[in-house]
């Protein structure tokens, strides 16, 4: 089957009118209609955990910025990875994070919506820059368009990074799919929203993490971080 291309103008005039159903069904605004996917609604706190080493030994940090749990996930696959060789990695979420300076490498992801960081991560790099162009810095993030296995995808959400990747340079930066469960969303809008945006992608519902693509993205940080 030959999927037909998405662009930025198309992808976000989709939303808008998902967005706008959703309005007009329940007087609320849809959550699930805002933009590109890479959650499913809370199960469990965000993790804020450390891995590995002797705590007294200079640390990475994964600071992660995810509205419901899946971008949470992947910094948790990534901290783990990274902690294997005996180095000491904080897992945190990004509005938990204000000193850097424990810290001799980040790696800083945010989950997409409409075409851009959450907005805490956003904040968090303007705050940060500084500190972030001093020491190694990765990027990640996470989308649902990455599942579809598109290289017009692909292109679309290379220039996600542009804003964060300009104001920090970073050693590396990579694109990681997303979850998606639609039976965790109480409102019939919102998984209207969500049908409109998967089909538009010819995407099912589902978890399309890879855990070896994250986890052997960790570990080629290594020799950078």
């Amino acid at each position: 089957m030959t999927r037909r291309p998405i662009y930025r103008r198309q992808f976000l005039r989709l939303a808008g009118a998902a967005l706008g159903a959703s309005a007009l069904a329940d007087c609320g605004l849809a959550a699930a209609a805002a933009g590109v996917f890479d959650e499913t609604p809370p199960a469990a706190p965000m993790p804020d955990i450390t891995f590995g080493g002797n705590q007294m030994d200079p640390k990475i940090l994964v600071a992660y910025a995810s509205q419901a749990g899946s971008t949470a996930g992947v910094a948790e696959a990534i901290g783990q990875a990274l902690a294997r060789n005996g180095i000491p990695v904080d897992v945190r979420p990004i509005n938990a994070v204000g000193d850097l300076s424990p810290y001799r490498a980040v790696v800083l992801g945010s989950a997409i919506h409409t075409g851009e960081w959450l907005p805490e991560a956003q904040a968090f790099v303007q705050r940060h820059q500084e500190a972030l162009r001093r020491i190694p810095t990765a990027l990640f993030q996470v989308c649902m368009m990455m599942a579809a296995g598109s290289e017009q995808y692909q292109h679309m959400t290379d220039g996600w990074f542009e804003p964060a990747a300009a104001a920090v340079h970073p050693v590396a930066k990579k694109s990681f799919a997303g979850a998606l469960v639609l039976n965790r969303y109480p409102k019939l809008s919102d998984r209207l929203g969500l049908r409109i945006f998967l089909a538009t992608i010819k995407l099912k519902p589902g978890d399309y993490r890879d855990w070896d693509a994250i986890r052997g993205w960790a570990k080629s940080l290594q020799p950078l971080l």
